[in-house]
């Protein structure tokens, strides 16, 4: 079945409710291993589209046709790895969320593909983590894309802010309130002045009027400096060549959040030609005819006498032609600057365009001449400047937001974060850092890490854990930037468990040889021994009646000693995978020890070894498995024959205490080594390490022991002396729920010395 009819398949199923679409691009050879993880992402409430691709150009073909919200690629391909659509993604630019998938990667290959650019790794036989992966990712990436789509508004806006400000018809500079240096200017400036930026900035102001305005321009700053603001003030500056530029001075402030004034703002609005037409307006009887900006003249009654041809879509708008009265408007505007003889701004749109009209008073002819300037451009570049400062506070915020979740996925990362600045002090810790150190972020931030750090590969350190145990660290170090500042993201992997993971496959590893070795060795012993004896017999090399009868019955014992150790191999598979159904009744305890020891005194007479039971007083009732209880007693009581010398005596006690039944095994032997002592009870374990012990044996006795008495809710234990003898005991509730309250959950072990 290919991916395309899969996609449809998936779509086509019954859903009780619509999931978050989901577009995933899955590397996989397996078309079933490809489904499994379409199916593990729709468990987690995705409504899942996939495609499978096993190839680089199907890859290809996958990322030219769509957009995708996430790939997941198994590590190994016959014919394409994870590893390598990994380096076509980055070669691709491509900003998608990108997860290992992988049944047979090691730790350290898993390293390298994160740190080639994979964002996660999962096995295959746990998918559980694939869900949450991928909610991570899918809002990293989105945090990612916020990022790069606000930095990337913020540079336009700041390039076309920046082209108003340069291109403004008007020439704007920033001036240091306290030391009236030039600060920053725009092109027009530097044009209309004919200095280079470099020349005038840093200069003080004053030297860019010309010296017939100087005093002007220190009044000017002198009441900017109390008022905060400078309205149409008239001044003339100085090119480099020494020429004049009549200008109109506008200053306003920029302010800090107190109030107090960072720097001013002046708007230089050349005024040359405005000044020579005003002059040939006073000095003709007539306005020129011909004037690129709209003039007008308008008397103290509101009649326009006068508008010059660039008017015409003016007087259209305001429905007036010369000799005929002007909007009211505009009618008391003309009046208050006539009556208090000063010059005043107004402004009006036009079609599509703003203009600004001064407006100057003749007041002894009783009119005034407004000169009306095209001010669209110097407009938008203010509104630009607004929005600007909009758009600032706007990513300002976002930037907040995106940091704040940010520090949300780090706080609920499963392994430690710690951030140090360029000083080696902490700036941030995680609740994940907090609980391995056993410290608060309190204690620790602001202060050295307090253990050694290196850049590169991973490294490995142990660290002193809360309870003060030692707990093996894995160490990544990575540049980042933290609040603007250079940092170090450190990772903190807690690989004690994978440590001790380790160790345990190798011990078990060691026991596989051991158990092939012993097995092998107990079953040729009495193999060979039977084949000896029915080779004799066969040949006829044996003729006495008695000899026979003699070889026949050791040929016998070996094979009850092959059939004890196979049953015994039985027992200890059947429990080892919790098959083994015991056969509960009611059992007299006292009835059943004594019932052993008898059926064990043959044996004991043949090393005049004398067995006795010390009954306890009470009844002793429990709900047991009869014949594996006897089991466990016959191998204890055999097990302290054997290991006793010839004459001493094994004694065997029962008491009842608190429902709790407990029965010892003592004897006088030899007793056990004390560094073989917790390995009494391992499978295969015999005592100095060795296979031969003079009593022969599996090794299987003691641990089918334990595994008996656990079933019954039970737990055994040792007490022993290296030449004082040893005691082996169990402990059993009389009734299934009641369980024996002993320090050592499984196996009791002492060593008396």
């Amino acid at each position: 079945m290919n991916s395309r009819n899969t996609v449809r398949t998936l779509l086509q199923e019954p859903q009780n409710k619509a999931g978050t679409p989901l577009q995933v691009l899955i590397l996989e050879d397996v078309e079933d291993d490809a489904m499994l993880v379409a199916l593990e992402l729709r468990r987690g409430g995705y409504d899942v589209a996939y495609e499978r691709v096993d190839t680089a150009a199907g890859l290809n073909e996958a990322l030219d046709r769509q957009s995708w919200d996430i790939i997941i690629a198994d590590y190994s391909v016959p014919s394409f790895s994870g590893i390598d659509a990994l380096e076509l993604v980055k070669r691709r630019d491509l900003d998608i969320p990108f997860i290992l998938v992988s049944g047979t990667i090691g730790e350290d290959v898993a390293v390298e593909a994160m740190r080639s650019g994979a964002h996660d790794y999962l096995m295959k036989d746990n998918l559980t983590r694939l869900v949450p992966a991928v909610e991570r990712e899918l809002q990293d990436a989105e945090v990612r894309r916020n990022r790069k789509r606000a930095q990337r508004s913020l540079e336009e806006s700041e390039s076309r802010f920046r082209d108003l400000y340069d291109n403004a018809p008007d020439m704007h500079v920033s001036v240091d309130a306290k030391t009236a240096k030039i600060l920053q200017c725009n092109q027009t400036l530097v044009n209309a002045l004919g200095y280079s930026r470099a020349e005038i900035v840093g200069r003080p102001i004053f030297d860019m009027y010309h010296p017939d305005s100087l005093e002007g321009a220190k009044k000017a700053f002198e009441l900017f400096a109390t008022t905060g603001e400078v309205h149409n003030t008239e001044l003339q500056l100085k090119r480099k060549d020494g020429t004049k530029i009549d200008v109109s001075l506008n200053i306003s402030s920029v302010r800090d959040e107190q109030g107090n004034v960072l720097h001013s703002r002046s708007v230089w609005r050349d005024i040359t030609e405005r000044k020579r037409a005003q002059e040939e307006i006073e000095n003709l009887a007539k306005f020129p005819s011909e004037n690129t900006n709209m003039v007008l003249r308008i008397a103290g009654d509101g009649k326009l006498l006068y508008a010059n041809a660039t008017c015409g879509e003016l007087l259209e708008q305001w429905g007036c032609q010369p000799g005929e009265c002007v909007p009211e408007r505009w009618g008391q505007a003309v009046g208050t600057s006539l009556e208090k003889d000063v010059n005043r701004l107004e402004e009006c749109a036009v079609a599509d365009r703003i203009y600004c009209f001064e407006i100057v008073p003749i007041r002894d002819a009783g009119y005034a001449n407004l000169y009306g300037q095209d001010i669209t451009d110097r407009k938008v570049a203010e509104d630009a400047e607004k929005d600007l400062v909009q758009i600032r506070e706007q990513q300002r915020e976002r930037l907040q937001e995106s940091e704040s979740r940010l520090r949300q996925i780090v706080e609920k990362n499963v392994d430690g974060i710690i951030i140090i600045d360029a000083e080696g002090k902490v700036c941030f810790v995680n609740p994940a850092a907090e609980l391995l150190l056993g410290r608060e972020a309190d204690e620790l931030e602001g202060k050295p890490l307090g253990f050694p750090i290196g850049a590169g590969a991973p490294t490995e350190i142990d660290i002193a854990g809360p309870d003060g145990t030692k707990v093996v660290t894995e160490i990544q170090v990575t540049q980042m930037e933290w609040w603007g500042q250079a940092a170090q993201l450190i990772s903190l992997h807690d690989i004690t468990d994978r440590m001790q993971a380790e160790e345990a496959e190798k011990k078990l590893m060691e026991l596989k040889d051991e158990l092939i070795a012993s097995v092998s060795h107990e079953l040729r012993t009495p193999l060979f021994s039977i084949k000896g004896f029915l080779e004799l017999l066969r040949d006829g090399k044996v003729e006495d009646a008695e000899t026979q009868h003699e070889f026949l019955t050791r040929a016998g014992q070996d094979a009850d000693r092959l059939t004890k150790l196979v049953n015994d191999l039985l027992d200890v598979s059947r429990l080892e995978a919790v098959q083994m159904e015991l056969e509960l009744e009611d059992v007299e305890l006292g009835s059943l020890i004594s019932e052993t020891l008898e059926s064990l005194r043959q044996q004991a007479q043949q090393k005049s070894i004398p067995l006795t039971y010390s009954e306890s007083k009470a009844p002793l009732g429990i709900k047991a498995d009869r014949h594996r209880l006897q089991q466990v007693l016959t191998n204890l009581v055999t097990n302290a024959i054997k290991f006793s010398e010839a004459g001493c005596p094994v004694l065997i006690t029962s008491e009842l205490v608190d429902d709790l039944v407990t029965v010892k095994v003592i004897d006088q032997g030899t007793g056990v080594p004390a560094e073989d002592i917790p390995h009494l009870f391992d499978m295969f374990y015999q005592a100095n390490g060795s296979h031969k012990r003079a009593g022969g044996g599996a090794g299987l006795g003691l641990h089918i022991a334990k595994r008996i008495v656990e079933s019954h809710g039970g737990q055994i234990g040792v007490e022993s002396e290296l030449g004082m003898g040893s005691t082996f005991f169990f402990v059993l509730p009389v009734s299934a729920d009641k369980k024996p309250k002993i320090d050592e959950p499984e196996v009791l072990i002492k060593n008396e010395r």
